[in-house]
């Protein structure tokens, strides 16, 4: 993945001085290439074509003879550390098990490039180098992934599998060529897809083939024949095992005779329906068109069903295994280094490429930011606040929390609270909890009127609300107590206050109510009081005036194939604390745009509407977005926002804008030394670094002006860190300033008295993303755009 200049003109140094320095150890090793060597790659072509890939390395390796050793084939580029004597070179070679006559096949080879040391195309040699050692060390590629299927644990209990694998990667960062490891698991159920068929036709029966298709469909399956992993797009009930497919030759062979030839497999039963894979548009692109049928009896199923996923237990024994503390962390990527170096032939391979690994991981300094002031209002005001205290290495203000009074908090005077029958004990109690925890808070909360149903459907909850909304014009807050999280009477709920008759509102579980009772009761009335449009608490940001912050996100619409939500979340006043709302739907990319254009000027126009004036300095963040589509976002996006910021302000209105794009999933992770001091610490002793932690030189990319921020704190595993790239930059703001900024607005989401992993308004922007995408499925009214009506 190629990475084309995108640092701003005038960053000449992106690494700030502020904090307190520790040491860390990386997830990387350094790898030294000497410089002197020229590469040489290749373009191999096939004459007939060759669709199968194995097949494709196994023709070119098997010609070693006359292409000499070592050589590197990834199925279409070949790398040679010698040149060729011909500019072109073909090779009749021939494929066993064929007829005479067709068993022929020319192999081009054209040279394509001379590669120095330095090529970015050098570090997809040394990649591709790097996965033909996983082989060598017993690793299977299982999807894009190299997992070891002998390490396998088993939890007999759950009936899961998980396979442990390593992903790695060689690429040129700051602190020169570095190899990337990272600790991946894989989890394989007991289970085959032709288990859930049975369990489906005993249940239903009379629906079993639409409900297979709901159950099924989208499903990653992995065959325990090969290890090959499919998604399922759909299932043939008009076939079965004993129906016959076309080969090669144009002879036909039935799916119990072809299994029992390749793989000595006996199918059992024959009534089964087959799993359809539909071809993906890399098969496409490589003329596999045909779709590809399984055998429910061979596929077993990859992942976490939703119900296992919501089981505790399940994810506590799971967790177990594939969450790693610090030191364990270390243990195995030290482990996986020795093994790769006490190879034999790993080590003959890394000879004949000149490359050396390092044995031990790379460490490198890094720096802890100054814990942020939490406070009530006014924030800046060291007389008058009232600061938060709080354990900075957990990052976490909620102990104590209901004793501690918001900034602004609105009078609930008019609302409602609608329960069944089985949960008019937990309404109640929650009623007189929420009182009580208001108080101290300083809210006030009157008495609600009382909606007792008789029956918990979805009818019931939306006649009952519907008639009250009409009686009450004035209604500030509905709130339901359901008795379970079932989907269908959630979304109902949610599209009929948040689009049809807006009104905030709040749905809670009796579930989660029975315990911890208090406790749920005050997170419950923060959020209340922030859909009203409260402001709960804030942390001191340097520009008082004239700044606003964007959040950008997106989310699949689960209703739609294809369309997207794109929400926007944008800061209106200087505490940042409170926030205007709005999103659009995109089929494409200039949908996006479009409506990113629309969403940002109704942002802007509700700053100016509620300040008398446009904001003078607007930084965006703008999440979901991977290192290959960094060119895209700034030709393609950044512009026209700023061309929709010229549009609300007219030609002499120009912002100062910060462009930034943030990243959540990355395989850096990095390990504090215990004693923190620089000086080496106990490899025994590692531990998470603690919040605030910035890397910023060594392992960011010399293209980019990005840093690292490790800004939560974890109570399970290791942390992982968050990618920041900034695309543009008019403030001149300092690295310092930059990295201090993302790092207070992360103390700024209100659903989590903590810090996140993520500036607020990106955590915003997913959380509204996600309500449109999974429950409304239409934006939702206007009327509560001022609101985090969302959360």
């Amino acid at each position: 993945e190629f990475i084309v200049e995108c640092k701003p003109d005038h960053i000449k140094d992106k690494a700030g001085i502020q904090g307190t320095g520790i040491k860390v150890v990386c997830n990387f090793a350094k790898v030294g290439i000497t410089a002197e060597h020229i590469r040489y790659q290749y373009q191999v072509d096939f004459s007939p074509p060759i669709e199968s890939k194995k097949l494709r390395l196994g023709l070119v390796y098997d010609q070693q003879a006359i292409l000499g050793t070592p050589i590197l084939f990834d199925g279409m580029q070949l790398f040679l550390p010698r040149k060729l004597p011909e500019e072109e070179t073909r090779i009749v070679a021939h494929l066993k098990n064929r007829e005479p006559g067709e068993d022929k096949v020319t192999i081009i080879i054209k040279l394509v490039v001379e590669l120095p040391y330095n090529s970015p195309t050098i570090m997809q040699l040394y990649n591709v180098l790097m996965h033909k050692q996983m082989k060598h060390l017993g690793y299977q590629l299982i999807g894009r992934n190299f997992f070891n299927p002998s390490a396998g644990i088993n939890i007999p209990q759950h009936r899961i599998d998980v396979m442990p694998g390593v992903l790695t990667s060689i690429r040129e960062l700051d602190g020169g060529v570095l190899l990337m490891i990272d600790i991946l698991h894989k989890v394989i159920r007991n289970t085959t897809a032709f288990d859930i068929m049975n369990d489906l036709y005993r249940n239903q029966r009379e629906r079993f083939n639409d409900a297979c298709l709901k159950e099924l469909v989208g499903c990653i399956v992995m065959t325990n024949y090969n290890n090959k992993t499919y998604t399922i797009g759909d299932i043939n009930f008009n076939e079965n095992p004993a129906s016959t497919f076309p080969k090669r030759d144009g002879s036909s062979i039935s799916y119990v005779e072809y299994y029992k030839q390749h793989y000595n497999l006996t199918i059992q039963p024959l009534n089964q329906p087959l799993l359809v894979v539909k071809p993906s548009k890399q098969d496409i692109k490589a003329g596999r068109v045909e779709n590809i049928q399984l055998i429910p009896s061979l596929c077993h199923m990859s992942g976490l069903s939703e119900t296992m996923k919501a089981d505790f237990q399940i994810r506590k024994d799971l967790d177990a295994h594939t969450k790693l503390n610090p030191t364990k962390r270390n243990e195995k990527l030290s482990q996986f280094l020795n093994i790769l170096h006490s190879n034999k032939e790993v080590n003959e391979d890394l000879v004949k490429w000149d490359l050396k690994v390092d044995q031990g991981l790379y460490r490198i300094p890094a720096r802890v930011l100054p814990q942020e002031v939490v406070a009530s209002w006014p924030v800046g005001d060291v007389k008058k606040h009232t600061v938060w205290d709080f354990d900075a290495k957990a990052a976490d203000w909620g102990s104590g929390f209901r004793n501690r009074r918001m900034i602004q908090s609105i009078r609930l005077s008019s609302w409602v609270i609608v329960h069944s029958d089985r949960n008019k004990n937990e309404a109640e109690m929650f009623i007189s909890n929420a009182r009580q925890v208001s108080r101290n808070l300083g809210m006030m909360i009157e008495d609600p009127l009382r909606i007792n149903i008789p029956r918990d459907d979805v009818n019931s909850y939306l006649t009952a609300i519907k008639t009250h909304l009409q009686r009450t014009p004035n209604l500030q807050m509905v709130v339901c107590m359901l008795p379970n999280n079932r989907k269908d009477r959630y979304d109902a709920i949610k599209k009929l206050l948040c689009i049809d008759s807006p009104v905030p509102s709040q749905c809670i579980l009796q579930k989660h109510y029975r315990k911890n009772a208090l406790s749920v009761a005050t997170k419950v009335v923060v959020q209340m009081n922030c859909k009203l449009g409260g402001e709960v608490w804030g942390v001191d940001i340097p520009i008082k005036s004239g700044l606003m912050f964007v959040g950008y996100d997106s989310y699949h619409d689960s209703s739609s194939k294809g369309r997207s939500v794109g929400a926007v979340v944008a800061s209106m006043n200087s505490s940042c604390t409170r926030w205007y709302s709005r999103c659009c739907f995109q089929h494409n990319h200039q949908e996006l745009l479009d409506g990113l254009r629309v969403c940002v000027q109704a942002a802007l126009n509700n700053y100016l509407k509620i300040n008398g004036i446009l904001p003078q300095k607007i930084i965006f963040y703008r999440d979901g977005v991977g290192d290959g589509q960094l060119m895209v976002v700034k030709d393609h996006e950044l512009k026209p926002v700023l061309e929709c910021v010229k549009q609300v302000g007219g030609i002499d209105y120009s912002p100062q804008i910060g462009f930034i794009v943030v990243k959540k999933r990355v395989n850096a992770r990095f390990l504090k030394l215990s004693n923190g001091n620089g000086n080496g610490g106990n490899n025994n002793n590692l531990e998470n670094p603690p919040p605030g932690t910035v890397i910023d030189h060594s392992v960011t990319q010399p293209e980019l002006y990005d840093f690292f921020l490790v800004s939560q704190s974890v109570r399970q595993g290791t942390v992982s860190p968050t990618h920041y790239n900034v695309l543009q930059e008019d403030l001149k703001l300092k690295p310092d300033h930059i990295q201090r900024l993302t790092y207070k607005l992360t103390h700024m989401y209100y659903n989590w008295p903590g810090t996140i992993r993520v500036p607020a308004p990106c955590q915003y922007a997913h959380k509204l993303a996600f309500l449109v995408g999974q429950s409304l499925h239409m934006a939702p009214d206007e009327k509560l755009s001022d609101w985090l009506f969302y959360l």
